[in-house]
């Protein structure tokens, strides 16, 4: 059994609105779309999302990943439900960023960073 989830960044409701919970009580792995927001977390220029973009940045760069979409895929890898991000593209470049965030195991200080950054600006 397996359940197609949105989760991100910037889109946490899974954690608090017991979809991961449903899944860690059954034992499945959801699988995740829209790891990094739609591209939004690439492109958007609203404050809020430049800002925990701007975070991502960092922590990219702290565990060697090309960019902020991998350090994203690292974050929705990192939560306790072990689901799988789905990757939306075709190139081997992406691909093999996405196996590599995938296998890094974000630690928890920085995890945390995210969701609070996000919940903090979901507050504005």
């Amino acid at each position: 059994m397996t359940n197609q989830v949105e989760f991100s960044p910037i889109y946490l409701n899974p954690i608090s609105n017991g979809t991961f919970d449903h899944a860690l009580r059954l034992g499945y792995r959801p699988m995740i779309w829209s790891p990094v927001g739609g591209g939004k977390l690439l492109t958007g220029d609203d404050a809020r999302t430049a800002k925990i973009r701007a975070l991502l940045a960092v922590i990219a760069k702290k565990h060697g990943f090309d960019g902020t979409a991998e350090a994203a895929m690292s974050f929705v890898a990192r939560h306790p439900v072990g689901g799988l991000p789905i990757v939306g593209s075709g190139r081997r470049e992406r691909v093999d960023g996405a196996i590599k965030a995938i296998n890094t195991v974000m630690d928890c200080q920085d995890w945390y960073a995210i969701v609070t950054e996000t919940s903090e600006m979901l507050e504005l």
